[in-house]
């Protein structure tokens, strides 16, 4: 299953009735008595929080207003949809995050991080510092924003608010955004990345410097390295290279020396490296990325699929994965 990301244009809004966004809402967020707490709904919502008809015109208004939209496609499907306002408000300098929706058989994937990041990204070319979110209050949909690193609104806008009492006022700070820098573009950070993933793997320092080297200059295809940076702090990492000690050859590029520091984890930063890693081999031409792990359960979150246990160059096995690029 291929998922392809692009910009949608103003004349795609009808296609979000292509979606299925139906959620069952066991718990949200709510104010009883004055106090905040969980309470039991178990409500079933199969169409839109307030109907097709109200969200449609309010992606129509966001490109009225100068903002876009990043559309999810599986085969030309649109599956999964953020968009965001151009206004940009409050000392803060939020930009409204208006709408983001991914349909009911997608989710779990990491395809609507994916979009969120996307989405940030671009926000901040127009000098945007944060997102400003109106969270709705389901417990699923909470989850959502406080793993990606949303945290409640220091500056609450009281418009936005009364619109919906129950919504949860979050924000998004881009400065927490952690960029992935790729060796060959940043050839001073050689040295450095040598010696970080020789001391996190207990490779020979030099096999990484010789692959390093060769990356900055290769014409076409692997190796390429990328290092994962919080300011000037390396925080995580990776490589595309042609083989990671497998027998299989017959594969390539494959993704190795993945890393998060344990005290960046769960900030789904390794979803990042992943998804960058597809982007990437696209861009070098390849139609797949295969990886070795000793890992069960956490590839298959983010599209990756098991092909089987297969020996490496020493002998041992190893579980392999693939997935499909991400144009």
């Amino acid at each position: 299953m291929q998922i392809n990301y692009r910009e949608l244009a103003s004349n795609e809004c009808e296609r979000i009735k292509e979606m299925n966004v139906s959620q069952f809402v066991k718990r949200a967020w709510r104010e009883v008595n004055g106090i905040k707490q969980w309470v039991e709904l178990n409500w079933q919502d199969n169409d839109f929080p307030n109907g097709y008809e109200t969200h449609l015109a309010a992606l129509v208004e966001t490109f009225n207003g100068g903002g876009f939209a990043i559309g999810a496609f599986c085969e030309e499907k649109l599956i999964g949809f953020v968009s965001v306002n151009r206004e940009i408000f409050g000392t803060q300098k939020y930009v409204l995050l208006d709408q983001i929706f991914l349909s009911l058989e997608f989710r779990g994937m990491g395809i609507g991080k994916t979009l969120f990041f996307q989405a940030a990204e671009k926000a901040k070319q127009w000098g945007a510092e944060k997102f400003y979110v109106c969270a709705g209050s389901a417990e699923e949909t909470l989850a959502f924003y406080y793993a990606l690193g949303c945290a409640e609104a220091v500056e609450p806008n009281q418009r936005l608010y009364e619109s919906d009492p129950n919504d949860m006022q979050l924000e998004y700070s881009f400065h927490q955004m952690f960029k992935i820098k790729n060796i060959r573009q940043h050839p001073e950070w050689l040295e450095r990345a040598a010696d970080y993933y020789s001391s996190k793997w207990g490779v020979d320092r030099q096999l990484y410097v010789d692959s390093l080297t060769e990356s900055l200059t290769t014409k076409e295809g692997v190796p390429r390295w990328y290092l994962m940076l919080c300011g000037k702090e390396i925080i995580g990492g990776f490589g595309l290279i042609e083989n990671d000690f497998m027998v299989r050859t017959d594969l390539c590029p494959w993704m190795c020396a993945v890393y998060i520091e344990e005290s960046e984890r769960g900030k789904q930063l390794g979803a990042q490296l992943l998804s960058h890693a597809r982007r990437e081999a696209a861009a070098l031409g390849f139609g797949k990325v295969y990886i070795s792990t000793d890992h069960i359960g956490y590839y298959e979150k983010y599209e990756w699929r098991y092909l089987g246990n297969f020996p490496d160059t020493w002998g041992n096995d190893s579980r392999v994965y693939e997935a499909d690029v991400i144009m």
